[in-house]
């Protein structure tokens, strides 16, 4: 009797941890979200066309291409296809009762695709931000967007609703690896990366076999800008997104390049060692020997700045004042670039 005692015991506490979760993660986003990515999901194609009839088109083309591509591949997704979340995101439309919520949580986590659900956010707030920077008819779908309250927050909550389910969650369905031939930029292609993912592919060949100039290659779609040269977007090729052209080669560039990069997801100023050199990234930029900083980490290059001024202050020696020097110099050369763009 002690140990089925222990077991109900156990077994409720489970359920009012997990129904407390529901309610901590519901009142931190608006229940509509839902409403809205559900709406999203069930009238793609005439919002795709809506999108397609704005104006400053050449300023969007790449967000219009990620649409696009995401809505291919969803091609299979409605509204059903998300029912196991809404089944739990039913408690933020109104604290269901504690002694249901283990059932939700071993029928509909189970049925939950991670990276469909994560595709159909990043293509609602895809094409929200096409809206953002473009302008024309305003259809019911265009309305209906603009209305909306989904913001990029939206990205963090659906990731949390996933670790609430736990071990419960559902696994995504097989896919086939993609591979990346090895010359990007002669073959055209398609962008299969979300435009609010995390930069990750990134290449700088200096000398394309087209022009002879500089082409860098990126996941997600971005704009860049190097040594104060915006440079032009030609779109998607080899499974990259963006694929931008210089006037000239990287070798003109020299040595220690400011590249900014900014795309739906993050800003950042990656370094450039030598102009001359190919550099491809395929994971990370730290893995192929490049030195980046974010936002975040552009505010602790700054305070790391203030604190090498005090050291140079109270150092007596030489040769230990001309090293700081040299430090506070390449830190304001990438912070005095990146003022420009924030």
């Amino acid at each position: 009797m002690r140990f089925l005692t222990g077991l109900l015991l156990i077994s409720l506490t489970s359920i009012q941890a997990f129904a407390a979760d529901i309610n901590n993660f519901c009142d931190d986003i608006p229940a509509t979200n839902f409403d809205d990515v559900l709406y999203i999901a069930d009238n793609r194609e005439a919002i795709q066309v809506a999108l397609h009839q704005r104006e400053n088109r050449t300023q969007i083309e790449g967000l219009l291409v990620s649409y696009n591509t995401l809505s291919a591949k969803l091609a299979n997704v409605t509204s059903e296809s998300l029912n196991p979340v809404m089944a739990i995101a039913g408690f933020c439309y109104g604290n269901l009762p504690e002694n249901i919520a283990e059932g939700y949580k071993k029928q509909a986590c189970p049925q939950i695709r991670p990276t469909k659900v994560r595709d159909l956010v990043s293509l609602a707030l895809t094409a929200k931000a096409i809206i953002n920077f473009s302008s024309g008819p305003e259809t019911q779908e265009i309305k209906r967007i603009v209305s909306s309250k989904l913001t990029t927050e939206f990205i963090e909550s659906i990731e949390t609703l996933f670790d609430i389910c736990g071990a419960d969650l559902g696994a995504d369905d097989p896919i086939e690896e993609e591979l990346i031939p090895e010359e990007e930029e002669e073959d055209p292609g398609v962008c299969t990366t979300s435009p609010y993912s995390d930069l990750t592919h990134f290449l700088w060949k200096p000398v394309s076999e087209s022009n002879g100039k500089l082409v860098i290659l990126t996941n997600p779609t971005t704009s860049l800008v190097v040594d104060g040269e915006t440079l032009s977007d030609n779109g998607p090729s080899n499974g990259r997104c963006t694929t931008s052209r210089a006037s000239k080669s990287g070798c003109s560039f020299g040595e220690d390049v400011l590249v900014a990069v900014t795309s739906l997801a993050e800003f950042r100023i990656i370094r450039i060692p030598n102009g001359c050199q190919r550099y491809e990234c395929l994971s990370s930029l730290t893995a192929c020997g490049l030195e980046s900083w974010d936002t975040k980490e552009l505010l602790k290059l700054k305070k790391q700045k203030s604190k090498l001024k005090s050291k140079l202050l109270r150092s007596t020696r030489a040769k230990q004042k001309r090293k700081i020097r040299i430090q506070i110099k390449e830190i304001a050369e990438v912070l005095n670039y990146a003022k420009d763009f924030q």
